[in-house]
Formats: C-alpha cells, sequence, structure tokens
C-alpha cells in the first residue's frame, strides 16, 4: 500500500537511477609535449602541485603545440644559408662600415652625432657598427669630458693629439685650453675672467687638464702661471699646422695607409 515511498519518490522505476543513460566517451589522451632539446632534467611543478618530468606547455589563449616556435630555428637558418664570421680581413666589406672608417679617417674625434650628420644613416645602425669596429681594432673609442669620440688607430695620433683634438670638439676644457696657448703663463684669476666663471671652477677645470698631462703650473706664490705642457704644445702646434693648410690630420701623413688600410 505504501509503494514508492522509497528514495525515488512515488512512480520512480525500479532499478539503478542512471540505467538507461550513456555515459559519455573518455577524453582523448593528451599529445605528447614537442621535444626541444631544452626541457629541464629535474622534476618541474605542474599547475596542480604535482611533480613531473618534462616542459610544461605555456598557457596562453589560443597557443597550441603546432604552434610553438622552435628556439632552433634561427640558428638552422643560418646553418642553412651559411654564416659568415667577421674577421679582421672582411670587417670592412659592409658599405657602412667602410663609410664609417673613411669619415673618421678624414676627420678624428668625431662622436656619434657627428658621423650622423654627415652619414645621414640611422643612429642605432651606426651605433651598432662602430661597436663592430671599436671591437675588431680599426677604430678607437675614447671618453673625455663625458663625451665619446671616435678616433682611427694611427700611431701618428698620439694619446696627447687625440687628447686635444677630443678638447679641443667640445666646450669647457677645450676653451681653457686654447686660452693657455695663446696666453702663456696666464695666473688663475684672469683666467677666471676671461671665462667668465668663478675662482672654484677654474680651479677645477685646471686640476683636471694636469692630471691629463696637458697643463703645467709654474711660478710661486703669486708669479704662479699655468703654461701648456710640451708635449701638449707640440700636439697643439701640429694640429694647427694642418688646419692651417686646409688638411686633416692622419690622411696626409705618409705611411698611414700601410699602417691603416681601408680596403
Amino acid at each position: 500500500m505504501n509503494g514508492g515511498t522509497g528514495r525515488g519518490g512515488r512512480g520512480d522505476p525500479p532499478g539503478p537511477r542512471n540505467a538507461g543513460k550513456e555515459r559519455p566517451p573518455p577524453p582523448p589522451p593528451a599529445a605528447a609535449p614537442v621535444r626541444t632539446g631544452f626541457e629541464p632534467h629535474g622534476p618541474v611543478t605542474g599547475e596542480d602541485g604535482r611533480g613531473r618530468r618534462g616542459l610544461t606547455l605555456p598557457v596562453q589563449t589560443g597557443m597550441t603545440e603546432a604552434t610553438i616556435p622552435d628556439p632552433c630555428l634561427f640558428l638552422r637558418f643560418l646553418l642553412y644559408l651559411g654564416y659568415r664570421r667577421l674577421r679582421p680581413n672582411n670587417l670592412l666589406d659592409h658599405p657602412v662600415r667602410r663609410e664609417l672608417v673613411r669619415v673618421i679617417t678624414e676627420e678624428p674625434g668625431l662622436a656619434l652625432a657627428d658621423c650622423v650628420t654627415i652619414t645621414g644613416i640611422n643612429r642605432e645602425t651606426l651605433r651598432y657598427h662602430l661597436a663592430l669596429l671599436v671591437h675588431g681594432g680599426r677604430i678607437l673609442e675614447e671618453m673625455r669630458n663625458g663625451s665619446v669620440r671616435y678616433f682611427p688607430r694611427d700611431p701618428v695620433l698620439t694619446p696627447v693629439r687625440r687628447a686635444v683634438i677630443h678638447l679641443d670638439r667640445t666646450k669647457g676644457l677645450g676653451t681653457t685650453l686654447r686660452i693657455i696657448g695663446e696666453r702663456p703663463g696666464i695666473p688663475r684669476r684672469e683666467l677666471a675672467v676671461l671665462l667668465g666663471i668663478s675662482g672654484p671652477s677654474v680651479t677645477r677645470q685646471l686640476q683636471r687638464l694636469e692630471k691629463m698631462k696637458l697643463v703645467e703650473n709654474r711660478g710661486i706664490g703669486q708669479k704662479q702661471g699655468y703654461w701648456l705642457s710640451p708635449a701638449c704644445a707640440e700636439a697643439v702646434s701640429w694640429i694647427a699646422i694642418k688646419d692651417r693648410c686646409n688638411e686633416r690630420p692622419v690622411t696626409t701623413l705618409p705611411g698611414v695607409e700601410e699602417a691603416f688600410p681601408v680596403s
């Protein structure tokens, strides 16, 4: 009389609840990850916190195993085309590097901005090729007074001559050096008046020039004055003669082509 008062309620057919319903087929097994050769050797913790061996694929929208880039693709591309290693004998085969060497040889002491103005080539492109030329020993990179300038690797351009050319192209120390060359023995106070700066600023500039072996302090007491060092005076005269003749240093001196071949 009380039939159907069980768990299923009144009128439920006898038997299990899920009888007659088909279970969905099990999901297909996941494909094995692509082996790239860069997998870690130790266990890698997956998203569920369990340790698993192998490389866990990155979880990205629309990223499948078939679309993961091959990390060795660039290396295979170079091996397919044939990689040409840069050497001193083929460093100037590139037209940009050849033009840079020509420009810097004709006008030593150029900065990166000067090279951009003269050649009209992109700044970052020139920076890349200048780094290759410096690393390959074709040009020299020197930083003085907060600026970087480039010189041809030539024995005629001694360190003192390079320093004078560098400072002559910049303000501050270059102006101080020029005034001392025009007025040998000038005292510090008079130099400060001509430069239009304070005494302590002139003192700091003179100390830097003395440290670079370009200026000497001679005299005693109030009769102290400043002169160009012998090496600096020689470099200034050498540069002045070249400028007076409207010729660039390095390119017109004998033996330069043998010491620094351009082609």
